[in-house]
């Protein structure tokens, strides 16, 4: 499934980006994808179902033979604000396995959101995720990329993880190419009852960075010198 995430990531430098718009933060690219498999051994069986598209989409596999089981089911319910500077969703997968000494059952389910975009000016932004998560097979996760599928590609936060848990984080990002991009999976197999599930809940917020406070030109620090400077002088003279 890594390669859904990479190509998406690569769109962000094979679709061109606008200069001329007054806003600063223009989307490139975004890739909303559901995925999931069920499969039983002896004998060989196997369903997939696949869907992308924006809103509410949902991916589900189930087969039954001989006893054994497998089903999975992956959902993701997300998008992005008018102006382009929120993206936010569900991201859900789940998996169930029932094996047999004679058949051994697989499921796995996969939901992913990747949005490119593109800075021409400094932005504050902020990261919010609530995580939950049972089981060992895969995980939830929320990455942030600068310069996404270049040689100088580099995760500016990355979380990922198997549990349940809240995480707040923020920043200034410069002008330039990012991917925002969150997971959740969940991945088992083998004989006997077995589940797993992730969810992972995202806000991802642009706003435009505070200006730096202007610092003062050489000429400036003169004058205000001279004019303390004659406040003191007059202060002393009259004392």
């Amino acid at each position: 499934m890594r390669r859904i995430v990479l190509l998406a990531l690569a769109l962000v430098l094979l679709v061109g980006v606008g200069t001329g718009s007054a806003d600063p933060v223009t989307i490139v690219s975004l890739t909303q994808h559901v995925v999931t498999d069920a499969s039983l051994v002896l004998p060989v069986q196997h369903t997939h179902d696949e869907q992308q598209g924006s809103g509410n989409i949902v991916a589900s596999s189930m087969l039954s033979s001989a006893g054994a089981s497998a089903s999975s089911l992956a959902t993701l319910i997300s998008g992005v604000s008018s102006d382009g500077r929120v993206f936010s969703g569900t991201a859900t997968a789940s998996a169930s396995t029932q094996g047999t000494a004679l058949v051994t059952a697989r499921a796995n389910g996969f939901s992913a959101f990747v949005v490119g975009f593109a800075l021409t000016a400094p932005q504050q932004f902020t990261f919010e995720g609530d995580f939950t998560g049972n089981g060992q097979g895969s995980v939830w996760q929320a990455i942030l990329f600068a310069s996404p599928a270049t040689p100088n590609t580099r995760m500016l936060f990355s979380f990922l993880g198997l549990d349940t848990r809240s995480i707040m984080e923020s920043g200034i990002l410069p002008a330039g190419q990012y991917a925002f991009d969150a997971e959740a999976g969940a991945n088992l197999g083998g004989i006997g009852t077995l589940s797993e599930s992730k969810t992972n809940t995202f806000t991802f917020s642009l706003s435009n960075a505070p200006s730096p406070s202007p610092t003062p030109e050489p000429a400036t620090l003169l004058m205000l010198g001279t004019g303390l400077g004659g406040v003191l002088i007059r202060r002393f003279k009259t004392s």
